[in-house]
Parts: C-alpha cells; sequence; structure tokens
C-alpha cells in the first residue's frame, strides 16, 4: 500500500513548476543584462584607454575672458 504524501511533498509538487518557471526567467534575465554589463564595462575601458592615449589637452593659450576696447572686461569702466 502506497503512503500517503506529507504536506511538504503536496506543496513542493504545487509550487515547483511556477518556482522552476521564474527561476529560468530570472536566469535568462540576468544573462541579458550580465552581458550588457560585461559590454558597458569594455566599453569604459576602451574609451578610458583613448583618453588616456590623447595625451596633455591642448594648450589654447591664456584662459582669461577677452578684452573689450576701453580696458577692462567690463567695458571700461
Amino acid at each position: 500500500m502506497a503512503r500517503k504524501p506529507t504536506i511538504w511533498q503536496l506543496r513542493w509538487a504545487r509550487w515547483r513548476k511556477p518556482l522552476v518557471i521564474v527561476l529560468l526567467v530570472a536566469l535568462i534575465g540576468a544573462l541579458i543584462v550580465g552581458w550588457y554589463g560585461i559590454a558597458a564595462v569594455l566599453f569604459a575601458v576602451a574609451l578610458g584607454i583613448g583618453a588616456l592615449g590623447a595625451g596633455p589637452p591642448a594648450d589654447n593659450g591664456p584662459t582669461s575672458p577677452p578684452s573689450i576696447p576701453g580696458g577692462t572686461y567690463f567695458g571700461g569702466r
């Protein structure tokens, strides 16, 4: 004679299929997000290497405001 299943076996049987579906969806989502995360990190590293290779910023001369005829920056007053 077969033994009667316990309450925990019955609960597990009821929750198993939805749980597997949720875990599969979460796993696929994590893989997609993971690949995009890896791509973003590689892109940031490439940008950083490019910025390092660019050297110092160009010397644009004095950075003071343009002089206005009449003396000072505020129109000669």
